[in-house]
């Protein structure tokens, strides 16, 4: 009898949780249509356009401060190799997903990546080696704890002797909608098979330090 009411009333509880996270997944989604004011604009990048990328290129191009625009036909070598360094970041920080952060996804601003990259070629301008000398470490610092932690290492030119170190700082996003789910216990998560998620903020921070010192210091 006694098992019989615990298995039934456990039916309506998958049920209302899948309900409470279509509900906040829906949330999220809106809330990424919205324009928000970026402290760093983002380099629009170029590509072939699909239907489903407009209103997100026509949100970029609103964001725009002084930012250049490429146009489709003509590709900078800025762009490519923007596009290409935001491939690497993408890259680092799936392996940091399954071997520091332990959550089931990492949820990112729709222009964060972009944004970085751009910030990060643009500190590498007047380096000898370029973007090549490049040596990047990812940080993620907790809303609540105020803790910051190494999850990832890119490497931009293997074969490059690194001449400057970029620390890049992320900041989990704890406000949203999406982190509601940070207020149920992991146990209860696992329970109805689902995982954590992280969410990251727009707001970054990047700290350059060289690693050499020119004949004029």
């Amino acid at each position: 009898m006694n098992k019989t009411c615990a298995k039934s009333s456990s039916l309506p509880l998958n049920r209302v949780f899948d309900k409470f996270s279509d509900l906040i997944c829906q949330e999220w989604n809106d809330s990424q249509n919205m324009k928000v004011p970026n402290a760093n604009p983002p380099v629009v990048w170029s590509r072939a356009l699909h239907a489903q990328d407009s209103d997100t290129l026509e949100a970029l191009k609103s964001n725009m401060n002084g930012v250049l625009y490429f146009s489709d036909n003509e590709p900078s070598e800025r762009v490519l190799a923007c596009r290409a360094l935001v491939d690497r970041l993408e890259q680092a920080l799936r392996e940091a997903k399954l071997l520091h952060l332990h959550c089931g996804e990492v949820l990112l601003p729709h222009d964060l990546i972009w944004r970085i990259a751009d910030q990060v070629l643009t500190a590498s301008d007047y380096e000898p080696c370029g973007l090549r000398g490049c040596l990047i470490y990812i940080h993620i610092q907790d809303a609540k704890k105020l803790e910051r932690r190494r999850v990832g290492v890119v490497k931009c030119d293997p074969s490059t002797v690194a001449t400057f170190e970029i620390h890049l700082t992320l900041f989990q996003d704890n406000n949203s909608w999406w982190s509601l789910r940070h207020l149920l216990p992991d146990k209860l998560l696992q329970s109805l098979g689902k995982r954590s998620s992280l969410v990251v903020s727009s707001h970054f921070l990047l700290d350059k330090k060289k690693l050499y010192r020119s004949s004029s210091q």
